[in-house]
């Protein structure tokens, strides 16, 4: 073979990554997952809402599928830690997406493999899918396998996965605005077929989803379930060291964001953050389709501006609005990583990963480490961390955005 297969590369790494799993959990969490497996291995999957659970389906088939594969109540909690090995391998097959980005770009095949190691490597990915024992990386898988499919033109792909994204973690609806301008500038008349199609499979998906409990009568549950979760923890921060913690004091952390600031409540304040935000820098994409939609301007697809848009909308949700968790910040860091690797930007992937790391443990205390109340861990210190990130995220995009706009006159079509 002139070549490895990626997967092949990558077994070893992934052997190491599971052999040295820690037993150590965020131990809520885990006893989430022992209840709502054991819960399912008494009543089925049909019956998951009748009991308590604030996920949507998509993670209760994993759970269903594990409790069957463990057979007895007993030996589902003694094995619960086994769960992370497959958010591990869905973060692996975020760095196998990762690598043929890579190949594309420099056009060499090894030095891919090597470069693309350091996400699946990460200690800030590893310390959600690993330590935590968190799913976050599922979800992240879904999301940026549908972006990036989207910019391959492969919109049937595209569709289906975000579906399954947005069945995994609700948050990642936040991603629909990117997958639709990239979906728009791809779009020309005679592939109206396959856009169709794919969106015919994207609802029979979420209707299979989405059946064994409409069946049951638990539908109305489960859709509480999306309805609850704004406004469930109504707090200024859930442990997310973001804007809050720079404008207000670590300890009203846990204040309800109905208090009062300068006349408006801290959760319009931030949602009022989050979109202008956004607006900033959508503002753009959304004349591009414009002019490709409905001028007939073919506009140039640039995966840089793709990947920096995708860093930045999550980083915008989990920056400036309130109650938000620690651990919603992950999903940037595959789309930051790539642009950063894409363009050998190295600082631009070790700031925000340094900043979710100090983050989660700083929330969790998982390690139970001495130094809690040093500068590192404020909730100050780690959101100026973000901010950086973000401050350099948006020049990048500006200048990337500048660049599209002055050969606008003159597209080409990198897809």
């Amino acid at each position: 073979m002139k070549h490895i297969k990626p997967l092949a590369y990558y077994l070893p790494y992934l052997i190491l990554v599971i052999v040295l799993t820690p037993t150590l959990c965020h131990f809520s969490d885990r006893q989430c997952w022992i209840d709502w497996a054991q819960f399912q291995h008494r009543h089925g999957i049909s019956n998951t809402y009748r009991g308590w659970s604030d996920y949507l389906p998509l993670y209760h088939y994993v759970l269903n599928i594990y409790a069957k594969m463990n057979g007895n109540l007993d030996a589902i909690a003694a094995n619960i830690n086994r769960l992370k090995y497959l958010t591990i391998i869905f973060e692996l097959g975020s760095t196998v997406i990762l690598f043929h980005l890579l190949k594309a770009k420099f056009e060499d095949y090894y030095k891919s493999l090597y470069i693309s190691l350091f996400y699946f490597l990460n200690i800030a990915v590893l310390f959600n899918s690993a330590i935590w024992g968190q799913v976050d990386g599922i979800m992240t898988f879904f999301v940026f396998a549908s972006i990036i499919s989207g910019y391959k033109n492969k919109p049937i792909f595209a569709l289906m996965l975000f579906v399954l994204a947005v069945n995994m973690k609700l948050q990642s609806i936040v991603f629909l605005p990117l997958l639709m301008y990239i979906l728009a500038l791809n779009f020309e008349k005679k592939m109206i077929l396959k856009y169709l199609l794919g969106i015919g499979l994207a609802f029979v998906l979420q209707v299979v989803i989405i059946l064994p409990f409409y069946l049951n009568g638990d539908f109305e549950a489960m859709l509480q379930v999306i309805a609850n979760s704004k406004g469930k923890y109504p707090f200024i921060s859930m442990n997310a060291y973001n804007i809050w913690g720079i404008l207000i004091d670590n300890r009203y952390f846990f204040k309800l964001d109905t208090s009062s600031l300068w006349g408006l409540n801290y959760n319009l304040w931030g949602l009022i953050f989050f979109f202008v935000s956004s607006f900033l820098i959508l503002i753009f994409p959304l004349i591009r389709v414009i002019n490709s939609l409905f001028r007939g301007q073919k506009q140039e697809i640039n995966l840089n501006e793709i990947l920096l848009i995708g860093a930045l909308i999550p980083l915008f949700f989990f920056f400036f609005n309130t109650q938000m968790h620690e651990r919603y910040a992950h999903p940037a860091l595959i789309f930051i990583s790539a642009f950063g690797m894409l363009n050998r930007k190295i600082l631009i992937i070790i700031i925000p990963s340094v900043a979710y790391i100090l983050n989660l443990e700083g929330a969790a205390h998982i390690f139970n480490l001495t130094n809690y109340g040093t500068l590192i861990f404020t909730p100050r210190f780690v959101a100026i961390l973000y901010l950086t990130t973000i401050i350099l995220l948006f020049f990048e995009l500006y200048k990337t955005q500048r660049k599209l706009f002055e050969n606008q006159k003159k597209p080409t079509d990198v897809v």
